[in-house]
């Protein structure tokens, strides 16, 4: 493991996103869910958070923490999806 590096997302990096959701299936309780490139460039484009971060290392995604408006509450934020990569 090298240094971690905190980057906003862009979907140059859904296939090693990807390939982080599909290593922690069994983290999040055995999703039978196979994610794609496509599906996660899909799924993050229509999402409505503010924003997302990402953990690289190196070139590989290792974490994943997105941000949201939560509307029952005026200037409220909340985490709606928060993921490290099981082995880090």
């Amino acid at each position: 493991m090298g240094d971690i590096k905190i980057v906003e997302y862009d979907k140059m990096y859904a296939k090693s996103l990807a390939h982080m959701w599909n290593m922690s299936a069994d983290s999040w309780g055995g999703s039978d869910s196979v994610y794609t490139e496509e599906s996660v460039i899909e799924e993050n484009e229509n999402t409505g958070n503010l924003n997302i971060y990402i953990a690289l290392d190196g070139d590989e995604v290792v974490g994943y923490c997105s941000f949201s408006e939560y509307r029952q509450d005026e200037a409220a934020l909340y985490i709606p999806k928060l993921n490290v990569r099981p082995d880090y």
